[in-house]
């Protein structure tokens, strides 16, 4: 119907907007488009696309930790905040 294709042309224009391609399908990897279906058949021929995903979940696994870190800290700061106040001994 019309309504349909008007969203798949939005859909499209919004593509060529964020990627540069009209492709469909188009493929992420940690936010990053590595292209549609042939491109995916490409980079797996060449060995290369387990790498792309094997960094990027490397990368969100460090980004992870960190902010897990940064938690971590924020809590110990508050609990020696809490201890060391004025009603300590």
């Amino acid at each position: 119907d019309e309504q349909g294709w008007d969203s798949r042309a939005a859909i499209v224009a919004q593509l060529i907007t964020l990627t540069g391609r009209r492709t469909v399908p188009n493929v992420f990897i940690s936010g990053h488009s590595i292209g549609g279906s042939d491109d995916v058949h490409h980079l797996h021929d060449e060995g290369r696309l387990l790498v792309k995903i094997a960094d990027a979940h490397s990368k969100a696994a460090s980004a992870q930790t960190g902010a897990d870190d940064e938690h971590k800290n924020q809590s110990t700061v508050e609990l020696k905040a809490e201890t060391t106040g004025p009603d300590s001994v």
